[in-house]
This record gives C-alpha cells, sequence and structure tokens, in this order.
C-alpha cells in the first residue's frame, strides 16, 4: 500500500475503506469489484490503484485495517476487572457496535472473512485474523469460572454460548439481514437469560 493514502482527506479515506468494506463484506473477495468500489466512495478507480495496486493489496488494507480498528474498540470498551463471562460477552459486542457507528460494514465483514476460499486473499492476509482472535482470547482469560452454578460446566457454557452467537451471526449474514445494533440489543436478552440459568 502507497503510505500517502492517510495523507488525503479523512472524508475521502473513510469513502474509500467503507466502499471497500461494504463490497467484500456483501459480495466475497472474488465477486467484488474495485470498479463498484470507487463508483461507490466517488473516486477514480485508477486513484484506488494508485494507493493499493491491486485489489488484493485493497483487501489486505481493510483487512488489517479492520483488525487493528476492532482490537483497539475492544481495548477501550471491555472492563479488565471485569470477570462475569456475561457481561464480558455484552462488552465485547458493545465494542463491537462502537466501530460498527463509523464503518458500518466492518463486523460483517471480519465475520465473513473467516468464511473466504479465494487463495489470494487467503495468502495476503494470514496471520492478521490471530491478532483479533487472540485480543478476544484474553478478554475471555478474565473469566472466573466459580461465578458459575455447581452443576453448570463453564467452558461447555462458555462454548455453548459462543458457538450459538457464532451460528446465529452466521446465519443472518448469509440471509443478508445482519445489523449490528439489532444483533446486540436480542443478544443481551439471551445473555441475560443465560445468565439467569447459569450463574450463582
Amino acid at each position: 500500500m502507497n503510505e500517502n493514502f492517510f495523507d488525503i482527506e479523512k472524508e475521502k479515506q473513510d469513502r474509500i475503506i467503507n466502499s471497500a468494506l461494504k463490497a467484500f463484506a456483501l459480495q466475497g473477495y472474488k465477486h467484488a469489484s474495485t470498479e463498484e468500489i470507487a463508483k461507490d466512495a466517488n473516486v477514480s478507480k485508477g486513484l484506488v490503484f494508485h494507493y493499493f495496486g491491486s485489489k488484493v493489496g485493497l483487501y489486505r488494507f481493510v483487512y488489517d485495517f479492520s483488525v487493528k480498528y476492532m482490537t483497539y474498540f475492544l481495548q477501550q470498551t471491555v472492563n479488565s476487572k471485569e470477570t462475569d463471562f456475561f457481561m464480558l460477552h455484552k462488552e465485547c459486542m458493545l465494542a463491537e457496535l462502537s466501530a460498527a457507528k463509523k464503518y458500518e460494514y466492518m463486523l460483517l465483514f471480519l465475520e465473513t472473512c473467516r468464511y473466504e476460499d479465494v487463495k489470494e486473499a487467503l495468502v495476503a492476509t494470514e496471520g492478521l485474523m490471530d491478532l483479533l482472535d487472540a485480543a478476544y482470547g484474553e478478554i475471555m482469560a478474565l473469566v472466573d469460572r466459580s461465578k458459575f452454578k455447581d452443576d453448570i460446566d463453564p467452558d461447555k457454557m462458555i462454548k455453548t454460548v459462543q458457538l450459538f452467537f457464532k451460528e446465529k451471526r452466521r446465519e443472518e449474514i448469509a440471509n443478508h439481514s445482519f445489523q449490528a445494533r439489532e444483533f446486540y440489543l436480542e443478544a443481551s436478552e439471551y445473555l441475560d437469560m443465560y445468565k439467569r440459568i447459569a450463574s450463582k
């Protein structure tokens, strides 16, 4: 990537980033068009190639940008003194919602990236998602398992909740119905229910 990208006005930067996130999130790497991304961002296709060199260069950039941006919000939002799993899970979702306020398709993009199967895209972004997964891992390491009821296996409950939301989000993505705010509000109700069932 041409580092001069960060020298252009912020509003134009965000238009390009948001247009790329939208295209890659909704269409996947293979079907996303740099021409359509440029058109949606109201810039020339030549400008996109000037700063990113290629479609895969743009993909790698928004991937790296998204991982760092989301990691930042996790670090800023999650209370490092919180030990309740259900509260920590809510705080993670709040961080994701905060990031989505400026970059609407970022969370959707990060989720769809996990199911990307184009080798060129996979090679270009190899290892980057590990950084975000590590941030989530550090948060989950805060969980106090003694807060679960004696007849509840904490690891199984944590895995059950995480898998439930992962599959629910994946289903909404597949149906093109995923909305970060609505997902958070509904997920909070589920988390409150799980907490009543599993916590002492």
